[in-house]
């Protein structure tokens, strides 16, 4: 996996960054990202020999746009900071608000699941 994400970061997305520009692309995967999350429900409605392609189309799809999505970031961050002698500072701070979102993910995904099964709001029950 880390091979084909260097791949992506080293040529792919350079090249769309170079013919898309990097705001324009930044609005596209930004759009597209959770497109790809609320597709995830609709596979149910594939047939049975399509459901596996149907979710690593899905699953290749978030990846892509996940790898492309993070150097396109730190661009936009590089670009608006206003003098280089703070990007230690502003990468610093990107990376920390990045760790603590990845902290406070589960637990609050978790606090939302048992609510809905408290209240029997989930699949399979």
């Amino acid at each position: 996996m880390s091979i084909i994400a260097l791949v992506i970061q080293s040529i792919i997305s350079p090249v769309l960054a170079y013919y898309l520009r990097i705001w324009r692309l930044f609005i596209i995967v930004t759009v597209l990202h959770p497109i790809a999350y609320f597709r995830v429900p609709l596979l149910v409605f594939l047939p049975g020999q399509l459901i596996y392609v149907g979710i690593y189309a899905c699953l290749i799809v978030r990846n892509i746009l996940s790898i492309i999505d993070y150097p396109i970031l730190l661009v936009l961050i590089k670009q608006a900071s206003p003098s280089d002698s703070i990007m230690g500072k502003i990468n610093g701070l990107a990376a920390s608000a990045g760790a603590a979102s990845r902290a406070l993910a589960p637990p609050i995904a978790g606090l939302l699941y048992s609510s809905r099964a408290r209240i029997g709001c989930v699949v399979g029950e």
